[in-house]
């Protein structure tokens, strides 16, 4: 049975597994520990990872990233409009209202689902672990996925893995798996609970979970997140920045050009590296467009201006809500974990220091905890490896109610009789509902839906499922017999994904 940890990533993926000494993350064929979320189309040939993004600047158009960006996503998802203004290729409207890709390939336009397009990036990493682990075959794992990830997204990328051919044993949120391998490899205490604070800033979203730890145990107590902020909020802000410069020094707009713009945001995101290291990085792009040279210079003190009024304000709301759900105050918070690339800039690290009023700790590997956590996991559920004792209690994020009523006929609307709390915020997950129902014995409908939109997607469903619930044998004559109660059992399973599992007597 392979042990293996996927952390999906916007920008990149890391492959964890468990080995008898330990966890270990695998290097791919050019031997880097990340491999780029990026697949390319030229010609009658796909390229993927590395090679991918070996020709991104002279196949924009084809070559395809951003992959979690657009899973389980309607192409009229605000937040999809949104993205695709950054992107050179081409979102379609696919089956279902669904964001399609398209692309040129074999010289035919061609439509993929992002569905189909992860499933080869899935391929690509499962054949990386399989020759890491000496041709082992792999099958069995588990895979990070963000715990904003409503039912929709969490479905679509199960539907990649079992196209790759893949067995997801457990979905397991970002947050949960750094917390995970933080529990697993440190003393914690036999009574009191350590509660601490993990901020987790990637590519494109932000998660913040506040966790409690006790000896062999860890209990999730609040999540919060924001799903567009992240590490190309800072490319995009010295895009604005560096744009106007060039518009107002060499009279040339970029946004005009969508090569020069690829350009453009290639030496944005090299500036903001090179910040994080010294306090004045130049700014150079030879030939951005009409074969003109542009140049500059921007010191780290403007571009912390910069990030103070757009960025921190928005870290800090989502902080706060993380805490509040908790039901606890910034005071109360032990340690504050940080974890993902865009930590690394020294402005993340001093606008949390300052909120919280102590120094931020690091002890996390900052880019491979997730795979790690994933990889733990998969150990922990594997009945071919022995690891010592550890419980995690995840929580579902999204409040959940059932409503109820007559089978509408077809073309009418389902209108509810009455409606229930099935699963509140922060409900503990896997979990099961048993709800009953009187005096049925006409088939009836059952409606499950997110109950506050807010806190979905902008634009997205809240509706969860529709269940006829049917077969019932008709109502006794005798008055003297009452009919028995219909027990529906509902289920918030291990990915986080609702089911109705069945009903009876």
């Amino acid at each position: 049975m392979s042990v293996v940890g996927f952390d999906f990533g916007n920008q990149c993926c890391k492959i964890a597994v468990a080995r008898k000494r330990g966890i270990d993350v695998l290097q791919n064929e050019v031997g880097h520990r990340s491999t780029p979320a990026m697949v390319a189309f030229a010609g009658k040939q796909r390229f993927i990872g590395n090679e991918a993004s070996a020709q991104y600047m002279s196949n924009g158009k084809n070559s395809i990233y951003h992959l979690k960006r657009w899973l389980g996503k309607k192409i009229d998802d605000p937040e999809v409009k949104e993205d695709i203004k950054t992107v050179p290729f081409k979102l379609v409207k696919g089956d279902k209202d669904n964001a399609f890709i398209q692309v040129n390939y074999d010289d035919n336009t061609v439509e993929f689902a992002p569905e189909q397009i992860t499933a080869s990036l899935f391929i690509k990493l499962k054949t990386i672990a399989e020759s890491g682990l000496e041709n082992t075959k792999v099958s069995d794992c588990v895979i990070s996925v963000p715990p904003s990830w409503t039912d929709a997204q969490r479905r679509a990328i199960l539907d990649a893995a079992q196209i790759a051919g893949l067995n997801v044993l457990r979905l397991m949120n970002e947050t949960t798996a750094v917390a995970l391998q933080y529990g697993m490899l440190r003393p914690l205490p036999k009574d009191a609970e350590s509660k601490v604070c993990f901020v987790d800033i990637g590519h494109s979203n932000t998660n913040v979970a506040v966790v409690g730890f006790t000896e062999g145990k860890l209990r999730v107590l609040g999540v919060s997140w924001d799903r567009n902020l992240g590490g190309r909020d800072f490319d995009e802000m010295l895009v604005t920045h560096f744009a106007k410069y060039i518009k107002e020094k060499y009279k040339l707009d970029p946004y005009t050009e969508p090569k020069a713009m690829l350009k453009l945001r290639k030496e944005c995101e090299r500036v903001k590296l090179m910040l994080s290291g010294i306090s004045k990085v130049p700014f150079n792009i030879e030939y951005l467009m009409n074969d003109r040279d542009v140049s500059g210079m921007i010191e780290r003190s403007e571009f912390e201006n910069l990030a103070q009024a757009t960025i921190a304000p928005r870290l800090l709301a989502t902080i706060n809500a993380s805490i509040e759900r908790a039901g606890l105050t910034k005071d109360q918070i032990n340690s504050v974990e940080v974890v993902g690339g865009s930590t690394r800039i020294p402005f993340i690290q001093k606008v949390l220091s300052d909120f919280f009023g102590k120094e931020v700790s690091k002890t996390c590997d900052g880019e491979e905890s997730v795979a790690r956590g994933c990889a733990l996991m998969c150990a922990m559920i594997s009945p071919s490896f022995k690891v010592k004792e550890f419980e995690v209690h995840d929580v579902s994020p999204f409040p959940v109610e059932l409503s109820w009523g007559t089978v509408p006929s077809k073309g009418s609307e389902f209108v509810a009789d009455d409606s229930t709390p099935l699963f509140s915020m922060n409900n503990p997950i896997p979990s099961v509902k048993l709800i009953s129902f009187n005096d049925r014995s006409e088939p009836f409908m059952l409606v499950a839906r997110y109950s506050d939109a807010s806190l979905l997607p902008p634009g997205t469903n809240p509706v969860l499922g529709r269940f006829i619930v049917s077969g019932m044998p008709p109502r006794s004559t005798d008055p003297n017999v009452k009919p028995d109660k219909i027990k529906v059992r509902i289920k918030l399973d291990i990915h986080g994904l609702l089911r109705v599992t069945g009903a009876s007597y």
